[in-house]
């Protein structure tokens, strides 16, 4: 039992738990932590790629309206 690093509503908690259940427990934790780790991580790649594919769009845009620019510029000549 742990006193000190955990609130005595836990410990009280947990006392009553067996070994069994508590290995249980740390297991789910360590898979809901691998879990979240995967999905946050997946998460940033496809930012990374909606940013990149953004960074493209707008790139062409420009060059579309440098091109609007100079018909304009022409037509006003």
């Amino acid at each position: 039992m742990v006193h000190g690093g955990f609130p005595p509503g836990e410990v009280c908690h947990q006392k009553d738990r067996g070994h069994d259940h508590l290995y249980r427990s740390h297991i789910y934790a360590q898979a809901n932590c691998a879990s979240t780790s995967h999905q946050i991580t997946r998460e940033w790649r496809k930012m990374y790629l909606e940013r990149s594919s953004w960074e493209k769009h707008r790139e062409q845009l420009a060059a579309e309206a440098k091109l609007f620019e100079q018909a304009k510029a022409q037509l006003t000549k």
